[in-house]
């Protein structure tokens, strides 16, 4: 993808996220009819007045508030407390650039990189308990009946930005300064992260806010941001060229298996990346992100130079000489069988097979047909419930969880005394020599 001016690209994608009139923050006097206006990160932190957000869907027929017309909900099950929160935009390359050059004064050379379009794909924005004071200073000081509150900050990149590469920010929690991290190691020149869905949803008051999942969406909604905001942004992020493929990471299953269906027809490759909120040991996360990115690039031939492959791969191995802190997968074999038949477990086809088990394990960049082990979950379901425990090899600790907490071995004695034997023997097993 040569001859295009990524400054241009960055500037219709504010276009789409900033106009005054159109875009899906609405910043005030964001006039782009001027060609020669456009709205940086560097005008945001001086001024950082925002005007108004996203109301397409109000515009549907779909959600036209109609006390008659089932469509209106926002969720598949029809909560009437769930309401409309905020609303997120996106951020390219060139943002990130440009947040490092004012904070830092370090200007990046992106001259060499590669320009071929790669697209960061989250979920959905979550309500953030300090935004509940905003939302009730936004809604105050506007004249609008529109109930969606723009960011705080601007998305992805909210406070001061430098430069950051792996294995930086490729940990658990990470958002937009893993995607910082990740343009800045693989030197992606024309990347942009955006959430599948723009506007967050939930039960919101000034004491209490929930963040309501993708997955619980009306899917209406879903099909709405698709073909009104998404897509643009992929025809803009490929320079409005049908026939350049977009390297798409989505992060987390919530965003992976609603774009394979969204962009089915879109001339996309999609690769499912884990959800900077999920449970990984971060020493795994990184590998698992640093090797899955490298071999969609490679599968793409995203670098004209066959050396950009190698030097990454160097990377790899000189962080900490990478695959031997994991266990080969052939030296586990006959333990697995122990505990397959003590435990009375098989492995997990899909997530409605219950007393199962999986072995969490990465294939070798470095050495070929080797894969490693790093971690082993096993999954009961007593009474309704599902409780999950494990042991992970890099780390070397024994882990017990339910829901969304950790519990100690008492917690689980007290919950479900069957599972509690079976994790005691599976203790002893595993710490057998």
């Amino acid at each position: 993808m040569t001859g295009i001016d990524l400054k241009i690209i960055a500037k219709e994608l504010h276009k789409l996220n900033f106009d005054e009139n159109n875009g899906i923050i609405k910043i005030k006097n964001a006039n782009f009819s001027d060609n020669n206006f456009d709205y940086t990160y560097s005008d945001y932190y001086k001024n950082k007045h925002l005007h108004n957000a996203c109301d397409t869907c109000s515009k549907c027929n779909h959600f036209n508030n109609s006390k008659n017309s089932q469509d209106c909900y926002l969720t598949k099950d029809k909560n009437n407390k769930i309401q409309w929160t905020n609303v997120s935009h996106g951020s390219h390359s060139i943002d990130f650039f440009d947040a490092i050059l004012y904070s830092t004064n370090e200007k990046i050379d992106y001259t060499n990189w590669s320009t071929k379009p790669v697209l960061f794909l989250m979920e959905n924005p979550s309500t953030q308990k300090q935004s509940i004071l905003y939302k009730q200073n936004f809604t105050n000081s506007t004249n609008s009946s529109n109930n969606r509150f723009p960011a705080q900050k601007w998305y992805w990149i909210w406070d001061e930005c430098k430069i950051s590469k792996y294995p930086e920010n490729f940990s658990q929690g990470s958002y937009g300064s893993l995607i910082n991290s990740i343009i800045n190691t693989f030197h992606i020149a024309n990347g942009y992260v955006t959430n599948l869905v723009k506007c967050g949803i939930g039960e919101f008051s000034v004491n209490k806010e929930t963040y309501t999942s993708t997955e619980y969406y009306n899917p209406e909604i879903l099909k709405i941001c698709n073909n009104e905001k998404l897509l643009n942004e992929i025809n803009i992020l490929r320079n409005n060229d049908n026939n350049m493929p977009v390297i798409i990471f989505a992060f987390g299953k919530n965003s992976y298996y609603p774009a394979k269906e969204l962009l089915l027809k879109e001339n996309c490759k999609i690769y499912l990346l884990p959800h900077p909120a999920n449970r990984l040991a971060n020493d795994y996360r990184k590998l698992v992100l640093f090797t899955k990115i490298l071999k969609a690039l490679k599968q793409n031939n995203f670098y004209d130079n066959e050396n950009e492959y190698v030097e990454l791969l160097n990377i790899l191995t000189r962080d900490n000489d990478s695959n031997s802190k994991y266990v080969n997968i052939n030296d586990f074999n006959d333990k697995l069988d122990i505990l397959k038949t003590q435990l009375k477990i098989n492995e997990a086809k899909n997530k409605f097979t219950k007393n199962t088990f999986k072995v969490k394990m990465i294939d070798s960049i470095i050495e070929k047909d080797t894969k490693y082990i790093n971690e082993i979950l096993v999954k009961y379901r007593p009474s309704n419930q599902t409780i999950e425990f494990g042991y992970n090899f890099l780390e070397k600790v024994f882990w017990i969880w339910s829901y969304s907490d950790y519990l100690t071995e008492e917690q689980l004695k007290s919950l479900d005394y069957s599972t509690y034997s079976n994790y005691k023997k599976f203790k002893e097993i595993i710490e057998t020599d």
